[in-house]
């Protein structure tokens, strides 16, 4: 349980740099605490970890609902890892992909988070009434130099690109910048 207790604040700490709405935040704090979580493992045939992550549990209406909270860490064979933190209810707040000398290609930061959903029963039941603003940044990987540098870095609101997008070279000086039509509106 005390192991529990650190990944939640851990969590919280991480998590808490997302804005919220205040429907979203409306929602949430009207759902019942939560009544149970578990770390949930699976493994490789030689035993090594494939994925952790934590479940929490959440009955509402006579049904039970679980969402991955805090850190979700998967590993592929090729020793590549991915690592994604969720709030509470599932909501995904960052997102980081390692190679297997554990140099980050890929990062997606959430920096808002809202929510359509009428009711607590549509909120717990899909995930389609969730509005996500993210930041994203790409790196690609120099073989000259064994590197990564940062290629293209902007935002996307529920899977499209918004706003100013940037294109670097390996220097890191600017090769193109996009603006797209669609701008973030929170």
């Amino acid at each position: 349980m005390k192991y529990l207790y650190i990944i939640i604040f851990f969590f919280i700490t991480i998590a808490g740099n997302a804005q919220r709405s205040t429907k979203y935040l409306e929602i949430i704090n009207s759902i019942p605490v939560s009544n149970d979580s578990i770390l949930y493992e699976s493994k490789f045939n030689n035993g090594k970890i494939r994925e952790s992550v934590i479940l929490k549990y959440y009955k509402f209406a006579g049904k039970e609902y679980s969402f991955p909270v805090g850190k979700h860490t998967f590993y592929f064979k090729n020793n590549d890892r991915n690592e994604t933190v969720y709030d509470n209810f599932g909501a995904l707040m960052s997102h980081t992909a390692f190679d297997s000398n554990n140099r980050v290609y890929y990062q997606s930061n959430t920096i808002y988070v809202s929510t359509s959903a009428s009711s607590i029963k549509e909120f717990l039941e899909s995930d389609k009434h969730i509005t996500c603003v993210k930041e994203i940044k790409q790196y690609k990987f120099l073989k000259k130099s064994d590197r990564y540098f940062l290629y293209k870095e902007g935002l996307i609101k529920d899977g499209r690109k918004v706003g100013k997008w940037t294109t670097y070279f390996p220097d890191g000086s600017i090769k193109k910048e996009k603006q797209y039509k669609n701008v973030v509106q929170q």
